[in-house]
């Protein structure tokens, strides 16, 4: 996702209302500012567009597609954000990158700790 302030722009310079938005949970924003907030101007210039959201972790550097909670993100700051959009029941993806390797857990091992995260991911959601 590219700086959300140009998406919104380019929402209110045209005539395209219906245009919603998914959001990408790795905060863009400069790294001089806490995580949370990083996450808060990302999200903020698109709160009232946002139809989708891609969600997963990393650790600040890149754009790793790691297990919710397995990086660095503020999943409770970024909850309440998520949860402070118009729209009440956000379609959520769960963007991950294959493990692979000869050390990598198999399929099923994936699946499993994916499930656990969403399950950890929904109660904190509440």
């Amino acid at each position: 996702m590219g700086d959300p302030r140009i998406f919104a722009l380019l929402w209110t310079k045209t005539r395209l209302t219906g245009l919603r938005f998914n959001f990408d949970i790795w905060p863009r924003a400069p790294r001089r500012r806490p995580e949370g907030e990083r996450i808060e101007k990302s999200f903020a210039p698109l709160r009232e567009l946002v139809s989708s959201v891609h969600l997963h972790d990393n650790h600040g550097e890149k754009d790793e597609h790691l297990l919710p909670y397995d990086g660095s993100i503020e999943w409770p700051a970024a909850i309440k954000l998520l949860k402070s959009a118009p729209q009440t029941s956000l379609p959520i993806v769960l963007e991950l990158k294959e493990k692979t390797g000869p050390d990598a857990p198999g399929a099923a091992e994936q699946l499993a700790a994916a499930r656990k995260a969403m399950d950890r991911f929904e109660k904190a959601w509440g």
